[in-house]
């Protein structure tokens, strides 16, 4: 009698993780839809979504690309949250504890290693990154408790100890003040009605030591040196805008960004040089208002190996054994004998490699219309404007609003079972071969095989089990047994 048997079963799975390049990108936040987006640094191009989410308010923003970190203050909660680069992993960061104080602007500092933010209560503060933001300490100001609009903080680490810079949007001006407990020397750093009417955010080259605000009064952009007297000169860089609202400025490659939020329909993100000529503009579907901007650094995050992709190779081996038995039989009982050198034995190995790639993606659709701009801007104006400065009490109403996280979980199982029998004078063979298998569409579903033979004869019975299982992710996978 010849028995066809499982003898060897090998399972090897071999995962690969690369790092993928991923280009410098500008990053923004949406406050009005909840998402933050971003874009190809150079040309605007690729816009895509990498957070979305119903009840988000994310107002500031601020990106740590060595630690493939981003950080955006969250308006309706009062958090700082912190996402990895590609949205993924949301998590609250820092909680304001002061009721309705939501966290507004943000700033970081590479060189210290802090995060700088304001808050709704005109407070401002700093917190540590290597510290997880445990070590939060508050600057006192002039404004600190009074509701004032500063939407703008940016912060000059050269000097010592540092000088924030921080902009009330209601009361026509640009304070300075140094970081420190014990400092006495906040003063206004510009106030002339002619310089400034109502600034929004505010950057820092450092290459130039030139403090650069959006302002949403006169709808223009405008610097003034740090080293200056804030007044005599400011100068207009971009003018002719539709309420200009966050900013960046890159005085490395000689480029700044901004948005426009003044007109519905036509929010966008654009770059220009530092003479102020549009580069390119991004032109976002619907209302979102941009409210932020960050750039992430390819370089330092191609380091830290923030975008990877994994490749999983599984390579199964099955070795199958033919043997022939001997069974003699007498009137009083039936006996199986099995010898080594009885045993004609043909060993057949059949091996199979699956190769999947599998690349986690967040990808959503915008319509997004892009116009590229190279006509220089020539920006000039004169303005004659009479305002009288009053005293103003804000009230702020805090909105709590909460977000809920789906998970979605995709299995299709499919479950065969055959059953085999053999029957002859002296033995009976049964093979029964179970095979559980699962396809998934875009995620892992695991498959495990159970294979199990009998043979039993009157004196004897001998079980071999093997056991096989394996991850295989493919858009259409067929397990049999």
């Amino acid at each position: 009698m010849s028995l066809l048997w499982l003898l060897k079963l090998r399972l090897l799975v071999v995962a690969a993780t690369d790092a993928v390049s991923v280009p410098d990108k500008i990053y923004w936040t949406n406050l009005v839809d909840g998402s933050i987006q971003r874009a190809n640094l150079h040309d605007g191009g690729d816009v895509e979504d990498i957070l979305r989410q119903s009840g988000l308010t994310p107002w500031g923003l601020a990106i740590d690309s060595s630690r493939c970190y981003m950080y955006f203050t969250d308006y309706g909660s009062g958090w700082i949250k912190r996402a990895h680069l590609d949205g993924r992993n949301v998590i609250n960061f820092i909680h304001m504890l002061e009721d309705k104080d939501e966290a507004v602007a943000l700033w970081r500092s590479p060189e210290q290693d802090m995060l700088y933010w304001t808050q709704a209560s005109a407070k401002m503060k700093r917190a540590s990154l290597a510290s997880g933001g445990s070590d939060v300490e508050e600057l006192s100001t002039d404004g600190s408790g009074l509701y004032y609009k500063r939407y703008g903080i940016a912060v000059d680490t050269t000097s010592d100890p540092a000088k924030a810079y921080f902009s009330d949007n209601n009361e026509w001006m640009i304070s300075r003040k140094s970081w420190s407990t014990d400092s006495n020397d906040e003063m206004v750093f510009v106030d002339n009605f002619d310089a400034i009417y109502g600034p929004q955010a505010l950057a820092i080259d450092p290459v130039s030591r030139m403090l650069y605000w959006t302002d949403d009064g006169f709808n223009d952009l405008r610097r003034a040196s740090l080293d200056g007297d804030g007044f005599s000169d400011v100068e207009v860089v971009v003018s002719g805008l539709h309420g200009p609202l966050a900013l960046i400025v890159d005085g490395v490659s000689g480029k700044m960004y901004y948005t426009q939020v003044g007109k519905a329909g036509s929010h966008s993100v654009s770059q220009a040089d530092l003479a102020g000529n549009v580069v390119w503009t991004v032109t976002l579907h619907g209302v979102p208002k941009p409210t932020a901007l960050a750039i992430m650094n390819s370089s330092l995050a191609s380091a830290s190996e923030c975008f990877t992709t994994t490749t999983t190779t599984i390579t199964t081996s099955t070795t199958s054994m033919s043997s022939t038995t001997e069974t003699a039989t007498s009137t009083t009982m039936s006996t199986t004998t099995m010898s080594t050198t009885a045993i004609s034995t043909t060993t057949t190995t059949t091996t199979t490699t699956i190769t999947s790639t599998t690349t986690t993606t967040t990808t959503s659709t915008t319509n997004t219309s892009m116009t590229i701009s190279t006509a220089a801007t020539t920006s000039t104006m004169t303005t004659s404007t009479a305002r009288t400065r009053t005293a103003s009490t804000r009230t702020t109403t805090s909105t709590s609003q909460t977000s809920t996280s789906q998970t979605l979980t995709t299995t299709t199982a499919s479950t065969s079972t055959a059953t085999f029998t053999t029957t002859t004078a002296s033995s009976l063979t049964t093979t029964t071969a179970t095979t559980s298998s699962a396809t998934e569409a875009s995620s892992t579903t695991s498959a495990s095989t159970t294979a199990t033979f009998s043979t039993i004869t009157a004196s004897s019975t001998t079980t071999t089990t093997a056991t096989m299982s394996s991850a295989i992710k493919t858009s259409s996978t067929t397990s049999a047994s």
